[in-house]
């Protein structure tokens, strides 16, 4: 109910409202002074100590969060908001004491010790539109992150996938020796041998051996086209193992340079040669 205002008329022109009717509307007003009525204004019972704080208490235009009016709380008083209205906050310091209850709305909490209420999320629920949509569970729509929107030096390997990266995005001259794989630039030093020994062409690039008796070098893990470099010495019959020789001889008696090229995994092709003097 709305307040009800006294016509006082003109002074001393007996236009205004029978006394009658100045007293009715005089205790309509206190009646809606000490009596709730559900929202059409704030009440302050006396004798229960509650503070009701409904939609009327608080602006809306523009969700300002702005109070109608300041309500100062004593010890024992108890505090209910209603509505749903974006982040207001009652201060520790306009409740002495503990708070009892704080009732109707979502997201609302309050500490029983210092009587903060707080409301944290009165819209809750609210439908989003634009690139990403839903109520309670969101969701991206598809291509909607663009570059733009990409924090720089956001996407490292963990985000890298098998076939993600080819030639053509490979920079020119970015292969250096420090990224070969470790096939490529280690050495096997096998030491003293003889006998049947292997080559593992998938695990180095350069073999020595000294041997002490005739050996056989047979090769493993090959593939077409790779040049390995075995530096032998020895004065024993030496042989390769599915190879053919392009050229040179083998001199036991200095260490000899054997290249080997894989014809296939299994074919191989190799030259000898000696330090010149």
């Amino acid at each position: 109910m709305a307040q009800q205002d006294i016509n006082i008329g003109a002074a001393n022109q007996g236009n205004g409202d029978t006394l009658f009717e100045a007293f009715t509307k005089t205790q309509a007003n206190f009646d809606l002074l000490f009596t709730d009525d559900t929202g059409d204004v704030d009440s302050v019972n006396g004798q229960t100590g509650t503070v009701v704080l409904d939609s009327d208490d608080i602006s809306d235009a523009g969700k300002t969060n702005q109070w109608d009016k300041t309500v100062t709380l004593t010890e024992g008083d108890n505090v209910t908001i209603t509505g749903t209205y974006p982040n207001f906050t009652i201060a520790s310091n306009d409740v002495v004491g503990a708070v009892s209850s704080v009732s109707a709305g979502t997201g609302i909490s309050v500490n029983q010790t210092t009587g903060a209420v707080t409301v944290t999320n009165s819209e809750p629920n609210a439908t989003h539109t634009g690139d990403v949509t839903g109520a309670t569970a969101l969701t991206i729509a598809s291509g909607a992150v663009t570059n733009a929107k990409m924090a720089a030096n956001s996407v490292d390997s963990d985000q890298y996938v098998d076939g993600s990266i080819d030639t053509v995005h490979l920079a020119a001259d970015v292969i250096t020796q420090a990224k070969l794989a470790t096939q490529f630039k280690t050495t096997d030093a096998k030491g003293s041998v003889s006998g049947a020994q292997t080559l593992d062409f998938g695990a180095n690039q350069v073999f020595t051996a000294t041997i002490t008796a005739s050996t056989t070098f047979g090769i493993t893990n090959a593939e077409i086209g790779m040049v390995k470099d075995l530096y032998v010495t020895g004065s024993f019959d030496l042989l390769i193992t599915n190879g053919k020789k392009v050229a040179g001889t083998y001199d036991g008696s200095v260490t000899n340079l054997i290249q080997i090229v894989a014809q296939t995994p299994t074919s191989f092709w190799y030259s000898i040669s000696q330090e010149q003097v």
